[in-house]
């Protein structure tokens, strides 16, 4: 019976010298090397963060500055228009972290404390989708997932279904390239209103092109 049986079945004996801690307490190491997901380069993979990939707390601080915080509801505006200069806003108003619709009212008050679980839950509620959409999620290095779950909240990744296909097939160069040729990116260009979305994705793009590298 070999020392690491002893301990298992408890039997207690003097260490030989020949255990690690971690072992003589009980507690059995992770393998040392996991299978790689098609496509993905040795060495892009990081190990495990003793977190669930799916578990939203972990990308809320990139979402909460990606999408900003408003304490008083009002309509954002999202454009100008081109004949007479005036700008155009939203149809609805946003308020708190994010948050759009006609349910959000003219002057709402909102604070980040009392709003922060409304915002991790829609976001928790958008994790099924990642899941089912990117078999290799877990595998990803984090700055990669951070960007995709933020990008998939915004609703920019789920756009671009090429994008998708290219992440899918580890062909991650394609990926950054094709996420940024869409028309959402090129109209965010110059227009103060909407710089935070051109920075967001190209986060994103940069991410992917790093695994590349």
């Amino acid at each position: 019976m070999t020392e690491l049986e002893r301990l298992m079945l408890g039997v207690v004996t003097e260490p030989t010298g020949d255990l690690t801690p971690d072992v003589m307490l009980g507690v059995v190491p992770e393998p040392s090397s996991r299978m790689l997901p098609s496509g993905l380069p040795q060495g892009k993979l990081i190990g495990s963060q003793g977190m669930d990939p799916f578990d939203a707390s972990q990308y809320m601080k990139t979402l909460e500055a990606d999408e900003g915080f408003i304490d008083v509801a009002r309509k954002l505006q999202k454009g100008t228009d081109p004949i007479t200069g005036k700008p155009i806003f939203e149809e609805f108003p946003t308020g708190g972290f994010g948050e759009y619709g006609p349910q959000v009212k003219v002057g709402q008050v909102y604070t980040e404390e009392e709003d922060l679980p409304r915002f991790q839950q829609r976001v928790e509620d958008r994790m099924g989708y990642m899941k089912e959409t990117f078999p290799d999620f877990a595998n990803l290095p984090f700055d990669v997932r951070d960007s995709m779950i933020s990008s998939n909240y915004r609703g920019s990744l789920p756009d671009s279904p090429d994008t998708i296909d290219f992440i899918n097939a580890g062909q991650f160069l394609e990926a950054g390239d094709e996420f940024l040729d869409n028309d959402e990116y090129r109209d965010a260009e110059g227009n103060p209103s909407k710089r935070g979305i051109r920075k967001r994705m190209e986060r994103l793009s940069n991410a992917l092109k790093g695994i590349a590298e």
